[in-house]
């Protein structure tokens, strides 16, 4: 039984449900699957899930030298290759002792393969996976290939020596990495996120704009999700004298700035910020809307467009990232130019002179187009060919 290894920050959440799907069918499938990370918490789970053990603090005094120990009589051999090969990648003694000690959880256990789900986490261990002789593939899902690189160039040199295999959710993305330096050698396999299309149902008057048009987006409230253009196309909107509401579901760290702006373009009435709502709550908040927008800087995929289509809403995305896969422009929805308020306010304006049988069976295609390609069983099918080959 292969024992696969899903390296993680901290364990998946109910709402993560890419990552749940993931482990569930491979789980099912046969496979062996222990869900490793940083975090201390002492929930249980359905997995099997190892922690690492304290980083910080009197415990991580406590626990460092046993735990040093434990490795060298347990996992001898692995455990001196990993401090050799960090040696040999430039690390200091101290750094390379301490790197043992940090993914000592792993190195204990010692998986088949290790599955890094982020890139970024791969960073200063990318050695691990040769020194217990594992496979490893790590995942790229955005801001991991297409923001950290621009902070910390070069971050990924050392990885593309070590990897077997790379998962990316886009086109775009696989284009970003082979930017960032990965070699043509490397297996690129493409599987893009997915749904549960069951839990989110066509609405009977898709396509429809009501009177009072109700435009719908999510995201956090960050300066990557493009609010800011968001706010000064409703401005557009409002002196076109338009009938709207706007609302966004998310919260974040622009929220002050984000308020700032609705009140200074006058727009209380208009655009609201709803703040965090759960996954029944948004399903019913998007069957109640007419139009969702999407107008990101960048976006690695976006299971919330996804998630709008499948309902039926008149979909709008920016160009930013892999929203261009994810919408079909003037076949399952629109594509306008990012950072362009004004372009984003026009194609609104279209959307809304549209004849309604028009707009019906351009909804009826992309939620159809969802439920087909993006659908989570099919998806669980193509990790479970992952790691077979």
């Amino acid at each position: 039984m292969k024992h696969i290894g899903i390296i993680l920050s901290q364990p998946p959440v109910y709402s993560e449900t890419f990552l749940n799907s993931k482990i569930k069918n491979l789980m099912e499938a046969g496979f062996k699957v222990t869900v490793f990370s940083q975090s201390q918490t002492k929930e249980k789970f359905y997995f099997e899930h190892k922690k690492a053990y304290p980083a910080q603090g009197n415990w991580s005094l406590l626990c460092f030298l046993p735990i040093l120990i434990k490795l060298l009589v347990v996992r001898f051999t692995e455990t001196v290759k990993f401090y050799t090969l960090g040696r040999a990648e430039g690390q200091g003694m101290f750094a390379a002792i301490k790197n043992c000690y940090l993914n000592a959880h792993i190195i204990l256990n010692k998986p088949d393969w290790l599955h890094f789900e982020f890139a970024t986490l791969v960073v200063t261990r990318e050695h691990l996976a040769k020194a217990l002789q594992a496979k490893l593939s790590v995942s790229i899902r955005g801001y991991d290939m297409a923001i950290y690189p621009l902070k910390n160039p070069n971050c990924y040199q050392k990885l593309w020596k070590y990897i077997d295999k790379l998962h990316t959710i886009s086109d775009n993305l696989a284009l970003l990495a082979k930017h960032n330096g990965l070699p043509a050698s490397v297996e690129v396999v493409k599987i893009t996120p997915a749904i549960y299309t069951s839990n989110f149902s066509l609405k009977s008057n898709h396509g429809l704009i009501t009177n009072k048009v109700k435009i719908i987006s999510t995201g956090r409230l960050n300066w990557i999700k493009g609010v800011d253009y968001q706010i000064y196309a409703a401005s557009i909107l409002k002196q076109l004298h338009i009938d709207f509401t706007w609302v966004i579901i998310g919260d974040g760290n622009e929220f002050e700035r984000c308020t700032f702006l609705i009140n200074q373009h006058q727009l209380q009435n208009h655009f609201i910020l709803l703040g965090k709502k759960n996954a029944d709550e948004i399903a019913k908040l998007l069957g109640e809307s007419d139009i969702y927008v999407q107008y990101s800087n960048n976006e690695g995929f976006c299971n919330a467009v996804l998630e709008a289509q499948s309902t039926g809403l008149v979909t709008i995305v920016s160009d930013a990232g892999a929203l261009p896969e994810n919408v079909l422009h003037s076949q399952t929805g629109f594509i306008v130019p990012k950072r362009n308020p004004q372009a984003l306010a026009n194609q609104i304006v279209e959307v809304i002179k549209t004849e309604p049988e028009v707009l019906k069976a351009m909804t009826l295609r992309a939620s159809n187009r969802v439920s087909t390609a993006f659908d989570i069983q099919s998806q669980a099918k193509k990790f479970i060919e992952f790691y077979q080959t």
